[in-house]
């Protein structure tokens, strides 16, 4: 868990600085393919970039989850890498990395069944994911699209006239694969991916306000800073 106390900053510093070294984070349990029967079942998926994920990131996905009670979730993670650079700082966020911060979410959640959940890392965008996989059903495999699925994606309500929603609900039905979206409000303080990366790179200790409630301490860091998105 990361500290509000003092020690919160170095924390995370030391976080990200082993995410960029490592291939895998050794202290997350690797997650398993999710328990699933392969006969119409409900899919939630949840696509984006994450670069890092954030608290409102992670309700928005447990929202999906409780909304939709599916058979099991995916969450799929952009491929392209984002940085940020201040002074001689600088941070780079990769899809490994986010699928690592993902699966240190969920992992360390006991309301999560980390058994129905997995972070894919697919090496391509998740809309193109979702077209490629809805273009290759196979009956047999569990962990593919299947005939008589339900597939249920999370979108924004900055999302709601996003065109690709609707040639993917097209797509679904030309595979008997029937396509739902529920629009899922942002939680938290609304930072965004951009932010938290200058957060990361400024050392900046107020950054722990913007992880999962689970994983953070309720320590006062600086009594004397202005907080944002405070969880006291």
């Amino acid at each position: 868990r990361f500290s509000r106390s003092g020690s919160g900053k170095r924390d995370v510093e030391q976080f990200f600085e082993k995410q960029e070294t490592l291939e895998d984070d050794p202290t997350i349990e690797p997650q398993d393919a999710p328990e699933v029967v392969s006969t119409g079942r409900k899919i939630a998926i949840m696509p984006g970039g994450f670069k890092p994920p954030h608290m409102g990131h992670y309700m928005a996905a447990k929202a999906l989850w409780q909304r939709s009670e599916p058979d099991f979730m995916i969450v799929l993670v952009g491929n392209k890498s984002r940085s940020e650079s201040i002074g001689e700082k600088s941070i780079e966020i990769d899809d490994r990395m986010s699928k690592n911060i993902w699966d240190l979410y969920f992992s360390s959640d006991p309301e999560m069944d980390v058994s129905k959940i997995q972070v894919l890392a697919p090496g391509v965008s998740p809309i193109r994911w979702m077209y490629d996989s809805l273009g290759n059903i196979d009956n047999n495999d569990p962990m593919s699209f299947n005939n008589g699925d339900t597939i249920i994606t999370a979108k924004g309500e900055k999302d709601q006239d996003d065109t690709r929603f609707a040639g993917m609900a097209s797509a679904a039905e030309k595979s008997s694969i029937k396509f739902e979206s529920i629009t899922v409000p942002m939680f938290g303080a609304g930072i965004s991916g951009t932010e938290m990366r200058k957060m990361i790179c400024r050392g900046d200790d107020r950054i722990i306000e913007f992880f999962p409630d689970h994983i953070v301490s309720r320590e006062v860091v600086d009594p004397s800073k202005p907080q944002l998105g405070s969880k006291n």
